[in-house]
């Protein structure tokens, strides 16, 4: 029982050990749901199988197969503005839900269904030497539903012409402010006005104005693995293995729900506007021009992302009184392309068919070492550098309308060092860490509406650079009457170290391609607290209870940041000295703050060999929901007014107090 994300579990598990007839059997099921998170609007149903057969032959050989899914499907939290917020006194709205005939319903659903089989092969060739295969393969579907409209007004209750900041006759502003924090229709989808517009539209012979579409992206990934561990001698071993995988995503989209519609027409409506008369140019599927399509049929794009990696590894590890080390190196192949199969009016030579398939031989080089000063205070250091092809999702200009892909394309080399300080004794345990990490030639796409050229647009920064630097300490301390003192901390520096190029392809092909500066060299990094610190303390009673509570502190998190305000045209027109540069150009930091957690937990022996086990879990016991977990920047920006309030970041914050408790039967 729970009030996260999900109010309730249920879980079976049943394991047979090895049997006499040297088979073993492990089955489990689960299921997740609640009608109802913690945030309003959102739901949750999940289930999970498992199914694990192991055969032992003899004492070389047993082969063993496992099979898992975990098909979910849930309503999505959206972050908003924190003018709405503000006005409706809590920072935990989420705007992509409404009343329908008296129900909550979301439009933004993620569903996802990826089972798993794995079939390994153990052979003990002889009593130094191991060897182990196995096949795996992943497959299955993810998708998101999401509203999309048609020469219509955009359904969001919290776009920006809605929020009270948008009027400039004050009367109007306050009027519009005081309908969001008394009505809650207002910060609701209307539904019923989507089926309306829909209706009367069909009453006219036309499309829908609004549908649900289900953005998919469907994977399936084969891989085969061998790894053979040879003992040498007492002091060596070496290990070596190859590693073959073929993975290909599907990314295409369906009609999901029509919302009373009969049809809808595969066309581009920005392509439209930009080239009014030019029947060609705004087809999606120019070999099936205006195409009406209907509930379930693919519409918009519809391609394939596919890749074939190739690695062969090899490491060995010596070990002696003083001291350890090991060497590992590892040489890689790895080649993609986009498959089409749409013929796209704005690129209908570069769009249909397989594109020219991109080659990337990458290395790795390790190693690391451990100095044992006595038995209780040891030295670890470890190096890496190692070249990595780009993330294929990042490599292609455009993917959905053509095979381009980014200007500068190479592999990412990745440098990396730690040194950790080691101490173990029965009271004490301890280690502390220093670490430096750069990333350089990363690629990143994104792609969004741009104010300034009215389109969407598809930003491809390449040749970024990056360092992630920070100490870490970790430890625990017994103090008395079995009460353990822990603590953690990590004080991180990870930024940006260069002005990477970013090139800008228009969606619709309505201008060349054209490439900016990103002026971004000194911004943090995002996504994580760069300072995060934890103190707590530990007890194991008698009778099998324990007690866990700790206080956690969290800082300099920083948000997900738009590079197009951080390049020439954004100040473009500015006066020197002029404050709008600084409001424009700034990173901003988000809130953190502190937290307080604690876990009771006991243990019941009934019999001898029954196990009753109770554990309630409570987060956020001082109820802080002013720490920001995250939120972005709108990637659309007014170049015209300079203003950043038009379009303001989106956050999410920490959910208030939240348990979770658990009640297990073991027999």
């Amino acid at each position: 029982v729970s009030n996260r994300s999900y109010t309730h579990r249920l879980m079976f598990i049943h394991s047979t050990g090895l049997m006499n007839n040297n088979w073993a059997v492990t089955v489990s099921g689960s299921r997740r749901w609640g009608n109802e998170g913690y945030i309003r609007g959102t739901f949750y149903d999940a289930w999970a199988y498992y199914l694990g057969l192991e055969k032992k032959f003899n004492d070389k050989h047993s082969l063993e197969f496992t099979a898992f899914a975990a098909p979910v499907k849930r309503g999505m939290q959206g972050g908003s503005v924190q003018e709405i917020y503000d006005l409706l006194g809590s920072n935990h709205y989420s705007p992509n839900w409404g009343f329908q005939n008296g129900e909550v319903r979301n439009s933004r659903v993620r569903t996802m269904n990826q089972p798993v089989m794995i079939l390994n092969h153990y052979w003990k060739y002889n009593s130094n030497t191991d060897i182990t295969t196995t096949v795996s393969y992943m497959f299955g579907k993810t998708g998101t539903t999401a509203l999309n409209w048609y020469n219509s007004a955009d359904p969001r209750p919290d776009y920006y012409r809605n929020l009270p900041s948008w009027f400039a006759d004050t009367s109007v502003k306050n009027a519009v402010a005081e309908t969001w924090r008394t009505s809650s229709a207002v910060s609701q989808i209307n539904w019923d006005a989507l089926y309306q517009a829909n209706y009367l539209s069909l009453m006219e012979g036309k499309q829908a104005r609004y549908i649900i579409e289900d953005r998919r992206n469907d994977m399936s990934n084969l891989n085969l693995n061998t790894v053979i561990n040879h003992r040498v001698n007492e002091n060596i071993t070496i290990n070596r293995g190859v590693e073959l995988s073929n993975y290909t995503v599907s990314y295409f989209k369906t009609i999901d729900d029509l919302l009373g519609g009969e049809f809808w027409v595969d066309i581009d409506q920005f392509a439209e506007r930009d080239f009014i008369g030019n029947d060609t140019i705004i087809q999606n599927d120019l070999d099936n021009p205006n195409r009406i399509v209907k509930e379930g049929d693919i519409f918009g794009y519809d391609y394939k992302l596919r890749q074939q990696v190739g690695k062969l590894w090899l490491s060995s590890v010596f070990s002696y009184r003083k001291i350890d080390f090991f060497v590992a190196a590892q040489l890689s192949s790895t080649t993609f392309w986009r498959e089409g199969f749409m013929r796209n009016g704005r690129h209908p030579e570069k769009s249909l068919g397989e594109s020219h398939k991109y080659n990337f031989i990458d290395y790795a080089l390790k190693g690391g070492a451990t100095y044992k000063f006595t038995g209780r205070l040891f030295l670890e250091g470890n190096m890496a550098y190692m070249t990595q092809a780009p993330f294929m999702r990042n490599a292609f200009v455009s993917p959905r309308t053509r095979h381009d892909v980014s200007p500068k394309l190479v592999s990412e080399k990745i440098f990396s060092s730690e040194a950790s300080l080691h101490f173990r004794a029965p009271m004490v345990k301890a280690r502390l860490t220093a670490y430096h990490t750069e990333f350089k030639d990363q690629n990143q796409i994104l792609s969004f509406y741009h104010d300034d050229y009215r389109t969407l647009v598809n930003h491809i920064m390449y040749g970024i650079n990056t360092t992630h630097q920070g100490i870490e300490f970790g430890g625990e301390a017994y103090m008395f009457y079995d009460l353990w003192l822990q603590a953690a901390v990590n004080i991180g520096n990870y930024r940006y170290t260069n002005r990477p190029l970013a090139t800008i392809a228009f969606d619709n092909g309505s201008r060349p391609d054209t490439t900016e500066l990103a002026y971004l060299k000194n911004f943090f990094v995002f996504g994580t607290p760069q300072t995060a610190a934890a103190l707590g303390i530990k007890w194991v009673g008698p009778g099998y209870l324990f007690v866990n509570a700790s206080v956690n502190y969290f800082d300099d998190i920083y948000l997900s940041f738009n590079p197009e305000r951080r390049s020439q045209g954004a100040i473009e027109n500015l006066g020197e000295g002029d404050p709008r540069i600084a409001e424009i150009t700034r990173q901003e930091t988000l809130s953190g703050g502190y937290t307080v957690d604690v876990s009771v937990g006991k243990s019941f022996r009934i019999k001898r060999k029954y196990f009753l086990q109770l554990n309630l879990s409570a987060n956020n016991l001082l109820n802080n929901k002013k720490i920001s977990t995250g939120g972005y920047e709108q990637l659309r920006f007014d170049f015209q007014e300079k203003d950043v309030d038009k379009f303001p970041p989106r956050y999410f914050y920490m959910i208030g107090t939240n348990y979770f408790l658990n009640v297990a039967v073991r027999f």
